[in-house]
């Protein structure tokens, strides 16, 4: 089987671990609630102007690209922005994370979706 991630991001933990348990409920076995990523400040200029691809983001020490990643991403630039999404206090607090099949896909984007998660 061939597994797909599925993320839903909330802004009240409360949601979230509803969201937990009614996926379990459906029978998803891998789920998980996370605290929501937050992008490390960097001064102005410290990102390069061009990325031609993500192994310049990485602090990979050969060619085989193995290394951590440089930058964590934030929910802003998933289209995630207090604008955006009118999330309370600048950005989500929560992550879950749900991992199925592809016949699992619609189901697990709906329950986080009427739990009060943006997928």
């Amino acid at each position: 089987m061939v597994g797909r991630s599925v993320l839903a991001y909330f802004a009240r933990r409360e949601q979230a671990e509803l969201a937990c348990s009614l996926l379990r409920q459906e029978g998803y076995d891998t789920v998980q609630l996370g605290p929501a990523p937050r992008a490390a400040e960097k001064p102005a200029g410290s990102y390069p102007d061009r990325i031609d691809g993500l192994a310049d983001w990485s602090a990979a020490d050969d060619a085989s690209g193995a290394g951590e990643a440089v930058v964590e991403l934030d929910s802003d630039a998933e289209g995630l922005s207090r604008e955006d999404a009118g999330w309370p206090w600048g950005g989500p607090s929560w992550v879950v994370t749900v991992v199925t099949g592809e016949d699992g896909v619609n189901r697990a984007v709906q329950i986080l979706e009427d739990a009060g998660g943006a997928v």
